[in-house]
């Protein structure tokens, strides 16, 4: 779903109209344009769109309509303080006919990010530690000294025939701050090829999973007939056998008891009992931490 990608956050519920005359209640302007026009836009238009359509509108807080029977509406949150009151708000729950569709780029399998309840918290309390603000510091100095090196890579790059060159900043912050969560995060050191393959596997299986399945009916049901569906299994299943690696690293390793986030979830049987829960949290981490700490 492209509007992940820019921390837009939904809530399903039933259509309803802009003001419900009864309660007195405001809801958000609909996005221009019926169900097939907002089904085609969100998966060829992706943010772009819906940046177009905030700016039309003069707000972030936005509707569109997805398939169903009865149709229903998503609301688009990307306003911060509305985004930070919802999900700080302890009635807040994770729909699951929303989040379940993360759970494809793991396999199936849950994670804390898609979970609520009690194994949600119990995931959450496990790996906690990890975020303290000493083990923060460190990762932060890690991408800084990375970053660095890089200045002066591109710095050596330079020469009196070629003074300047084209790059991707954003593809290379991603990169820095990948290596720099692998290391301090999981306590392996990802090679060029295996940053290159993580991503591209990620953006086939978001692009499949968490942006056409929602949108389009019955994909899930017919896809194996589309090699783009088959496309982005094969990345999921390349995505989890990654993380299968990393674990044996660490096992292989036998790394002390430094409280890494890798150590946290390896140990804890009873918040990850299982092989596939622990590579689905590993990956969830290495995604959510990827994307926002290297595009902010």
């Amino acid at each position: 779903l492209a509007s992940i990608s820019v921390g837009y956050y939904f809530i399903s519920r039933s259509n309803q109209v802009e003001k419900d005359e009864t309660k007195k209640t405001k809801y958000p302007p609909h996005a221009p344009g019926g169900l097939w026009h907002h089904i085609r836009m969100r998966i060829s238009g992706g943010p772009y769109w819906m940046l177009d359509v905030a700016q039309e509108l003069q707000t972030r807080v936005i509707q569109t309509y997805i398939p169903g029977i009865p149709p229903k509406s998503l609301i688009m949150v990307g306003e911060a303080s509305t985004y930070r009151a919802i999900l700080t708000d302890p009635l807040t729950k994770k729909p699951e006919k929303i989040y379940r569709y993360f759970s494809r780029i793991y396999g199936g399998t849950t994670t804390m990010f898609t979970l609520n309840g009690a194994k949600w918290h119990a995931k959450r309390k496990t790996v906690a530690p990890a975020f303290s603000p000493r083990r923060i510091k460190r990762m932060k100095q890690v991408a800084l000294d990375k970053t660095e090196a890089w200045i002066k890579l591109m710095a050596e790059r330079t020469t009196e025939d070629e003074p300047s060159f084209d790059f991707d900043v954003t593809e290379e912050m991603v990169g820095i701050v990948l290596s720099a969560l692998s290391e301090t995060a999981f306590e392996y050191e990802m090679s060029e090829q295996e940053k290159e393959k993580f991503g591209k596997d990620l953006k086939v299986a978001l692009i499949e999973f968490v942006r056409k399945d929602p949108a389009i009916p019955f994909r899930g049901l017919l896809g194996w007939f589309l090699p783009e569906r088959r496309r982005a299994v094969a990345a999921a299943k390349s995505l989890k056998a990654f993380a299968m690696k990393i674990m044996r690293e660490y096992r292989a390793n036998h790394h002390a008891n430094n409280g890494n986030i890798i150590q946290l979830i390896m140990e804890s049987d009873e918040a990850f009992p299982t092989d596939d829960e622990k590579a689905a949290q590993i990956l969830g981490l290495l995604f959510g931490g990827r994307d926002t700490t290297a595009h902010s």
